[in-house]
């Protein structure tokens, strides 16, 4: 595919045919989730054919394929509970005590004598 030939769409263009916003497909790009383009410089095109094949994959109402496995997976590990310092396992989401739970801690001391 050559393209010089192709016919090409500047982002200000296709957000206004999308009617979306400049800064969604600024978004889109970075996430890989959107057109392909092509980037010159600071300059960003859209071929319109990859616009046009772009919006029959993400067409609603019929079976599509999910452009999200032309990409690579980033995988994110993190250090379980028992390694990762300063994380309380009995917490309900990230394992911190909330200043509620500092108090009662506090008065619960208080209350036994312990200092």
């Amino acid at each position: 595919m050559k393209l010089i030939a192709q016919d090409w769409m500047t982002p200000d263009a296709l957000a206004e045919l999308l009617g979306v916003d400049v800064t969604t497909l600024a978004n889109w790009r970075s996430r890989e989730t959107g057109p392909r383009y092509l980037k010159v410089g600071k300059n960003i095109f859209y071929p319109e054919c990859d616009v046009e094949s772009w919006l029959q994959s993400v067409r609603c109402g019929e079976e599509r394929t999910d452009h999200a496995t032309n990409k690579s997976e980033r995988r994110l590990v993190l250090a379980s509970l028992d390694q990762r310092t300063g994380i309380h396992r009995q917490h309900r989401t990230t394992g911190h005590k909330t200043s509620r739970e500092r108090r009662q801690e506090m008065r619960g001391r208080e209350e036994a004598g312990i200092d």
